[in-house]
């Protein structure tokens, strides 16, 4: 089970990490519309909240320290967060808008780095024990 933990965290952090990809493709499609975003969206709305349940499960069943299977939910909230300064952003005009738009960037790089720690946790919890001579 904590192989599968290993595994499945550290997809997490590449998927986030991939965000940035999917982001900029939108950012740099030149028809600008929804639809160029559509890989950035699908990936924040589906595939990042699945594979942060499926983490945050798995940190459970592998017996995980209570502060990491904590932190495998705040991926979660963090992509809600997105979700929500998305949405203002695009309430907002000029430089509000602007200003909210980097916050989302911000929130975003956050994440990727709360998805980081938790690989590192869930690969600290398959490295064996030494024991003193």
């Amino acid at each position: 089970m904590r192989k599968a933990f290993v595994i499945v965290s550290h997809a997490l952090f590449i998927v986030f990490g991939l965000q940035f990809v999917f982001a900029a493709v939108g950012a740099f499609t030149e028809t600008g519309d929804d639809n160029a975003y559509v890989l950035h969206s699908i990936t924040g709305m589906a595939v990042l909240p699945a594979l942060t349940l499926a983490t945050t499960l798995l940190a459970v069943l592998s017996k995980a320290p209570g502060r990491l299977v904590a932190l495998t939910v705040l991926p979660l909230g963090l992509i809600i967060l997105q979700v929500l300064l998305a949405g203002l952003a695009d309430g907002f005009t000029g430089v509000a808008s602007s200003v909210v738009g980097g916050l989302h960037a911000v929130n975003g790089i956050v994440a990727v780095h709360v998805a980081v720690a938790v690989a590192r946790g869930a690969a600290r919890l398959t490295r064996p024990v030494l024991e003193p001579a």
